[in-house]
Formats: C-alpha cells, sequence, structure tokens
C-alpha cells in the first residue's frame, strides 16, 4: 500500500484492513474486490468476477497459529476459547464483523504446508 500511494508500483492487491482507509482518504481509487460478493466496507466497489474476472476469487482468512509440537492441551484450550471470544465488544464492532462477507468461523485439525493451495 505504501508503494501505491509513493507511486512506485502502478497497483497492488491488499486486504481490506489496509485498503479501506486509504480509499476513503482518497489516497488511493478501489478497482475491485478479490471476494465473491461485494464488501459491505466499499460497497459501491464491484467484485473482480463482475468486473470481467470471473476466475478471480479470492475470500481471505485468518489463522490462529502456535508453535510447532503445541500441547495437546494448550490446543484443545485454543479451540475452545477462539469461538467464544467472538462475542467479546471488540468483535462485534472491528471492520470485519460488519463486512458481511465474513460471517463464518472454521477451526480446522491441521492447516496446509506452508505454501498450499487448500483451505479449511
Amino acid at each position: 500500500m505504501t508503494d501505491l500511494i509513493g507511486g512506485q508500483v502502478p497497483y497492488t492487491v491488499d486486504t481490506t484492513a489496509a485498503a479501506v482507509p486509504q480509499v476513503k482518504a482518497g489516497a488511493v481509487r478501489a478497482l475491485a474486490t478479490t471476494a465473491s460478493k461485494r464488501s459491505a466496507l466499499l460497497p459501491d466497489v464491484p467484485t473482480a468476477a463482475a468486473s470481467g474476472l470471473p476466475e478471480v476469487n479470492v475470500d481471505t482468512w485468518l489463522a490462529v497459529v502456535g508453535p510447532k509440537g503445541l500441547p495437546t492441551d494448550a490446543r484443545a484450550l485454543l479451540e475452545k476459547a477462539w469461538p467464544r471470544s467472538w462475542p467479546i465488544p471488540y468483535f462485534k464492532t472491528s471492520w470485519w464483523r460488519r463486512d458481511s462477507s465474513r460471517t463464518t468461523l472454521q477451526v480446522p485439525r491441521s492447516m496446509p504446508a506452508s505454501g498450499g493451495t487448500s483451505r479449511p
């Protein structure tokens, strides 16, 4: 984002968290979102598919990670506590909870190796 604003690159693909403040400030112009539906935070910005790139569909997901060899009891605690953290006020009011395209929580048993393409 910094290089785009500074004129070092002609475009970038970035997270909603990084882009929305810059779009709203007028520092950059959003051309499309990569998600399957429009963002509630940028409702006037079309999806890439609607802009003529139907093969582009990248919904962002976040991972809660721990160190290699994380003890089973610690993992179990995280698996139990993480979903319960969603009702707290921060998550209710943060930018991504207001974005209707991000409303699910999945707790996979494992993640793909670095560079993997599968999703939970």
